[in-house]
């Protein structure tokens, strides 16, 4: 059972004095008719006044601390970043021409050197200079000069002799700072190449040079021409 608010309980009790203040009244008043009476009881009524307590403050909700939301997990470290390595363009070499070496000497050999018979077999070997160049190469010391070495007729075998009368070979002879061959490239074939290459290999073995010099007569590779004819 629910019980009375306060409010309804404190309107009963006024009411109720208020009763017993009128019967109260009404007993003092009998000698006084009923127009003192009434008079009493509008005095009575009057005179009651009160005030209702103010109504209890409403309870305000309990206010909980806002606790801040968990931090993230912290995500791992990147890798470090590594710059890719800047290189300078290499510049562009500009390759000089090869230029045909100039004949700086000629050998023959005589078809009787390379069939049966009496004969003597030699060859005609010439010397020649070739031309130095200019700038930083050999052209102020001189160019090389072969001083040994030979090739003859006989040097060469039978078989392809037809193919060789009357045509020649020219190599090119790279000539080191020690006037040895360094190397040697056919640069004009015949119409024999297994002869052409044995020129190159006898040219190897056999020639000796002195070595270009340059302006300050140092000694400089260079390149020497060398031409070998067959006649008859």
């Amino acid at each position: 059972m629910e019980k009375p608010s306060t409010r309804t309980r404190l309107a009963a009790a006024v009411l109720a004095g208020g009763v017993q203040g009128l019967v109260l009244l009404a007993l003092l008043g009998l000698g006084r008719g009923v127009d003192g009476l009434r008079q009493g009881a509008v005095g009575a009524m009057e005179s009651v006044d009160f005030t209702l307590p103010p109504p209890p403050p409403e309870p305000q909700a309990e206010l909980k601390p806002q606790t801040a939301a968990p931090a993230a997990p912290k995500g791992a470290a990147g890798d470090k970043a590594v710059p890719r390595p800047v290189a300078a363009p290499k510049p562009a070499v500009a390759l000089r021409p090869i230029v045909a070496p100039p004949v700086a000497g000629s050998g023959t050999a005589q078809s009787s050197g390379a069939s049966s018979g009496t004969g003597t077999g030699a060859a005609r070997s010439g010397d020649g200079g070739g031309a130095g160049g200019s700038g930083t190469g050999q052209g102020g010391g001189g160019p090389a000069v072969k001083i040994a070495g030979t090739i003859t007729a006989r040097d060469y075998p039978r078989e392809g002799r037809e193919a060789r009368i009357g045509d020649y070979v020219i190599v090119a002879i790279t000539v080191g700072v020690d006037g040895r061959p360094a190397a040697c490239r056919i640069h004009r074939p015949s119409r024999d190449p297994a002869a052409d290459a044995l020129t190159c290999r006898m040219v190897m073995e056999r020639f000796r040079f002195n070595p270009a010099r340059d302006g300050a007569g140092r000694p400089v590779e260079s390149v020497f021409g060398w031409k070998q004819s067959w006649f008859l």
